[in-house]
């Protein structure tokens, strides 16, 4: 018998659990696992989506790949260090309100995806009770370090593929200071080799390197740069070679300098602060 559309009243599907045995083309039903209908097309099934309104896809996985065709944008989960999932696995995806940047897991750990204010940038991660606070330079994030007072920035670097073993890895910290100083400054940095299958609590593998002294030009809140050695010459840390896949933990922390200290705070930029690997 053939539905005539004006003559239709009302329809009900038939309420499955999962797909039909028999499916001729065109068949229809409400699939009540999913929570949408579904159509065989003559080849395979396939699920409709209402388009003109938001579809939950809580729990949901796809086994295909899938292309966004909007012009707009997707929003990823947003929270917390201390809402990071319990059980992580590589892959996942998020934005760090605490940090104000993008992070995914891989390789055992959470590491930043690219950075603030547009640039690449490093992820700095802030242990309760020992971060420098959080402040706002210029639109830019940025974190005060003060004199004389023990504070730390924790961040993790993956090794890239493209890593040609035997190369030096350094840090590169981007600062300004609060005031126009003209003494020196310094910083220091232990990096813990972390190799794959070694617990991310390990602190076997360690290199500590603290800067020259950096002497501050004088102009309030100029951009300086200090480079901070985070393996040997040789690409080593504690006599074992850096190699594409490792993790190196980086702790950062505000040295006294061998000369006369300026102990305006300094304004520690992340978002232009990059670890390289030649």
């Amino acid at each position: 018998m053939a539905l005539i559309y004006s003559e239709l009243v009302k329809a009900q599907f038939e309420n499955l659990a999962g797909d039909p045995a028999s499916n001729p083309t065109g068949l229809v039903y409400f699939n009540t696992g999913t929570g949408f209908p579904k159509w065989y097309d003559g080849s395979a099934w396939r699920t409709a989506v209402d388009t003109a309104s938001t579809q939950s896809l809580a729990g949901k996985t796809f086994t295909t790949d899938t292309v966004f065709s909007s012009t707009g944008a997707i929003t990823v989960p947003a929270g917390t260090t201390g809402q990071q999932p319990g059980a992580p696995t590589n892959g996942m995806l998020r934005y760090n309100s605490d940090n104000g940047a993008f992070e995914g897991y891989q390789s055992g750990a959470w590491a930043g995806i690219g950075g603030g204010g547009g640039g690449g940038g490093f992820l700095f991660n802030e242990p309760q009770g020992e971060a420098p606070t959080r402040s706002e330079l210029a639109g830019e994030r940025v974190y005060e370090y003060q004199a004389s007072i023990t504070q730390k920035l924790i961040g993790w670097a993956k090794v890239p593929s493209s890593y040609i073993p035997g190369a030096q890895v350094n840090m590169a910290v981007a600062f300004a200071v609060t005031s126009a100083g003209t003494d020196d400054v310094r910083m220091e940095a232990v990096a813990t080799l972390i190799k794959s299958g070694t617990a991310v609590t390990s602190t076997t593998n360690q290199h500590t390197s603290t800067n020259a002294d950096t002497t501050l030009s004088g102009t309030s809140n100029a951009l300086n740069y200090l480079t901070l050695d985070l393996s040997d010459g040789s690409g080593e840390i504690n006599s074992v070679a850096v190699a594409a896949g490792d993790l190196i933990k980086i702790e950062l922390y505000r040295e006294a300098p061998s000369g006369t200290e300026d102990t305006n705070d300094i304004l520690l930029i992340p978002s232009a602060t990059e670890v390289t690997f030649s």
